[in-house]
């Protein structure tokens, strides 16, 4: 039997994107690996448009990446040391027990120099 032919017809995008800017992959990914783009990713994806901002709990964050609370949070430490995100933190309200944070994604400067990376050419003998 004869496989159908595809639809020739491009499909409309679905409205549902996301964008990261390269030099987070570029300068950054090798400091913090794939699981801190997948973290920038998330946030990434709650955040609003305008502001850059967003607030999904460490818990959300968590469950989305099938990663440990405590993971997600060191992950989110390191993104707001390297300068990627900003993190405020909620004042505290009656009868909740956790506060919640509202992430920032930062405007990430051009200019910031690659990671030096290891030489990996072999010198002839």
């Amino acid at each position: 039997m004869d496989d159908p032919m595809p639809d020739p017809k491009p499909r409309a995008p679905s409205g549902h994107w996301l964008r990261i800017d390269h030099i987070v992959i570029d300068n950054y990914a090798a400091e913090i690996g794939a699981i801190g783009v997948g973290v920038y990713a998330a946030l990434a994806r709650f955040a609003d448009f305008n502001h850059r901002s967003c607030h999904p709990s460490y818990d959300t964050l968590a469950r989305m990446l099938a990663l440990s609370r405590r993971h997600v949070i060191r992950v989110v430490r390191q993104l707001a040391d390297l300068g990627l995100i900003s993190i405020k933190r909620s004042p505290p309200s009656v009868g909740r027990r956790r506060r919640s944070n509202t992430y920032t994604l930062l405007a990430i400067q051009d200019e910031l120099p690659l990671s030096p990376k290891p030489c990996t050419t072999i010198p002839d003998m």
